[in-house]
């Protein structure tokens, strides 16, 4: 949809350039544009709140197509009432706003579609998260001699983690398994 948005602004400029500046704007139209925007910006912050008090990309992806969704409201608001009040100065404002706009969108998704793509591929997680593991799973019961290996990867929105503990030889099975379970309800 950047991509349709672009081509119409240059469509329009091209217009503008052979035939000069039109524009129609309605009390209507600049009404709607309005209480968008305003809707827009409460249903982001919503989206925010959920997000970060679920941990969930989704709800955060919404948050952003909000947001997304403000920035352009509210800039095309602008460059249109600009271009409406000075229309033989300023009525390429318009169009320029909607490339600006649509360059930004189609800048700020591919980010976040990288960021997701590296989580879903298995990204190593930060040193310092595998630091903390392995000092819950170090101090987690006396039986734990050493921790052989702590590896946590990204698993979509979690860590897939991976551990191996050394216990003395001769610990029963039993024992070893129990200590495992709890040290594997711990992390989780």
């Amino acid at each position: 949809s950047s991509l349709q948005i672009i081509v119409e602004a240059i469509r329009r400029l091209v217009a503008m350039a052979s035939s000069g500046p039109t524009l129609e704007l309605g009390a209507t139209t600049v009404a709607i544009l309005t209480s968008t925007i305003v809707l827009k910006l409460l249903a982001m912050v919503l989206c925010r709140w959920v997000a970060a008090r679920q941990a969930s990309a989704s709800v955060d992806a919404y948050a952003q197509d909000h947001r997304n969704d403000v920035a352009t409201n509210t800039v095309g608001v602008v460059a249109v009432l600009l271009a409406a009040w000075q229309p033989e100065r300023l009525a390429t404002l318009d169009p320029i706003g909607a490339i600006l706009i649509a360059l930004w969108i189609m800048a700020s998704w591919m980010s976040t579609a990288f960021e997701q793509m590296n989580k879903l591929t298995g990204l190593v997680a930060p040193p310092g998260f595998v630091s903390r593991l392995t000092n819950i799973v170090f101090c987690h019961d006396a039986r734990v001699q050493k921790v052989d290996t702590c590896r946590a990867y990204h698993f979509g929105e979690r860590f897939l983690v991976e551990v191996e503990v050394v216990m003395r030889p001769d610990t029963p099975l039993r024992e070893s398994h129990d200590v495992g379970i709890m040290l594997q309800h711990k992390i989780e």
